[in-house]
């Protein structure tokens, strides 16, 4: 076992504890909360929580279109990259994480009108 690849968890009345330390061989185990551990390509942080990652793989994409709309290629190979090379990127994390529909649906939706006061 190598304490530098291993993480520590402590549950205490489905409460999270960071004071408690797990050692081997006289080293410190890391503990999750310290250093976020990835496990079949999904990470765990001390949040155990799905929102945060929803709002990254929006980052993502509002980026990943950026970057395409940016790159000065033609309207087909545009659609190329965005078929190809963006949108699987984007379905890992979708696939993975358990976000809600209406995370979803907040980052579809327009923007508020502001109203206009004459």
């Amino acid at each position: 076992m190598k304490p530098k690849k291993s993480r520590s968890l402590s549950v205490r009345k489905v409460k999270l504890v960071e004071d408690v330390c797990c050692k081997v061989a006289s080293q410190d185990i890391p503990r999750i909360g310290q250093k976020p551990a990835k496990s079949l390509g999904r990470w765990y942080d001390s949040s155990l929580k799905d929102t945060k990652r929803g709002s990254e793989a929006f980052e993502q994409a509002s980026v990943g279109l950026q970057a395409i709309d940016n790159c000065g290629l033609p309207g087909k190979n545009k659609m190329w990259c965005l078929q190809f090379m963006l949108i699987p990127k984007l379905f890992w994390p979708l696939l993975v994480y358990e976000i809600s529909t209406s995370t979803e649906e907040s980052k579809e939706a327009p923007p508020p009108k502001k109203k206009q006061v004459h």
